[in-house]
């Protein structure tokens, strides 16, 4: 009995083999490094696609503020831009490198760029990584009309967009610096992969999610500390734009610039012209508010502003001058120019059409609804006492110089606006040239009308 007792506490040797096998599994787990836990922090992403903007900036901002309330591993733009302006550039540029979470840029989809500004925004980013078959690169500064910017002014903008280019770049190596600078100095641009031995990117992938795989583990300064990128297979979160950055992000198009400004100041000038309803004023003045923020967003140039109100000036003359239309072609003429001044050299495709459509509709609304307003506001009046004058009116009782006339199925006391004239005979006819309260004044209507000669 005590054999057999003996034998069951202790097992045959191929019995613990399952029981080894699970704590040596165990034991590897308890011991394995944390990172490789799958990740559960999400990554937020945002679109960046279209020329850089105080909007862009302000987008970018809230949205890594959102990324940090929500404890996201990392921040990603997917960047396709032109360039923009400086100063949202800047701005992004030190959102990223004050960000408190690591941020990394992709260049992306395929046949993106990230010229100009979006050079910058690449560079201050912690990490980056372009799509097969981008560029990026060409940052020299230009003139808001495209151009080269004066001797003076060139070199100081040049200057200091090259100390800004080797602050961004300081982490990525001397080649990646010389790069920069030569980007700003020179123009130079790069592909993926010429970015990629030159140190200005990380890695070449496909997608933002590739990517991420790429970057795994990589260590990245943060916030002072260094910081492994723990982004594998994490979700990705995209940070949408709100309502109002959708809005203010549609006004922000010379299209829509333009055709707010047409609108508004056709507006005004239809209550000026018909006062008194206040809704086309109304109406008028936010149009115009509107078109003329769409303008700062763009950072338009202004000289192009100054041909269109030229053109509106001309409009007006030519409504009174009756030029048979000579002076709103001119006008139109005026108008097309300015708009192709306005959006010239930037980063936005100049809309030759609707600026064509806008200074014919213009032209062709100072010429009907404007000039018949002119007209009739020109026109005697067609009722009223004040419609008498210049009718012709029957005496009734002749005027010597005074009597009565009848007119308009009116009898009316009457008096010759010639006292020193010969009396008027009744049945003659008078022309009255003049109301003075309920008597009117007339002079005769041919020499025939008068005493002594034959009554018409």
């Amino acid at each position: 009995m005590r054999h057999r007792f003996s034998t069951t506490l202790r097992p045959a040797p191929w019995r613990l083999l399952p029981i080894l096998a699970t704590a040596t599994l165990i034991g590897a787990g308890l011991t394995s490094p944390a990172r490789a836990m799958p990740s559960f922090q999400p990554v937020a992403t945002v679109r960046v696609d279209g020329p850089i903007t105080s909007l862009t900036a302000d987008y970018i901002g809230r949205a890594l503020g959102e990324a940090e309330r929500q404890g996201a591993g990392a921040f990603l733009i997917e960047l396709d831009t032109p360039g923009g302006s400086v100063d949202a550039m800047l701005d992004i540029g030190g959102q990223l490198l004050n960000a408190p979470l690591p941020t990394i840029v992709w260049v992306g989809p395929e046949g993106a760029q990230a010229a100009s500004a979006g050079t910058f925004i690449v560079l201050a980013a912690h990490a980056a990584g372009m799509a097969p078959h981008t560029t990026i690169g060409a940052a020299s500064p230009v003139g808001p009309d495209g151009g080269d910017l004066p001797v003076t002014l060139g070199r100081k903008a040049m200057e200091d967009l090259a100390a800004t280019a080797r602050t961004y770049s300081d982490r990525r190596g001397a080649k990646a610096i010389a790069w920069a600078e030569k980007a700003v100095r020179d123009a130079a641009s790069a592909t993926a992969e010429e970015a990629l031995r030159l140190g200005v990117i990380d890695a070449i992938a496909a997608s933002p999610a590739a990517l991420l795989g790429k970057l795994d583990g990589r260590s990245v300064t943060v916030a002072g500390k260094s910081i492994a990128i723990d982004a594998a297979g994490a979700d990705l979160h995209a940070i949408e734009a709100n309502p109002a950055e959708r809005l203010l992000d549609w006004l922000a198009h010379p299209a829509v610039a333009l055709l707010l400004l047409t609108i508004g100041v056709n507006a005004i000038l239809i209550e000026l012209s018909h006062p008194g309803g206040f809704v086309a004023g109304i109406l008028g003045v936010l149009a115009l508010a509107l078109g003329l923020y769409s303008l700062g967003v763009l950072e338009a140039n202004w000289i192009g502003l100054a041909f269109m109100a030229a053109a509106l000036g001309l409009f007006l003359v030519d409504v009174k001058a009756h030029s048979l239309g000579a002076l709103s072609a001119a006008g139109i003429g005026l108008f097309v120019a300015g708009g192709v001044i306005l959006f010239s050299g930037g980063f936005y495709a100049v809309p030759w059409g609707t600026i064509v459509t806008l200074g014919l509709g213009t032209g062709l609304f100072f010429a009907f609804v404007v000039g018949a307003a002119a007209r009739a506001m020109r026109r005697p009046p067609y009722t009223g006492a004040e419609a008498l004058i210049g009718q012709t009116a029957e005496v009734r009782r002749s005027l010597a110089p005074r009597g009565t006339v009848f007119v308009a199925g009116e009898w009316w006391d009457a008096e010759l606006a010639d006292a020193a004239a010969a009396p008027v005979a009744a049945g003659s006819r008078v022309h009255i040239v003049e109301r003075d309260g309920y008597t009117l004044r007339v002079a005769p209507f041919d020499e025939a009308a008068v005493t002594g000669g034959e009554s018409p």
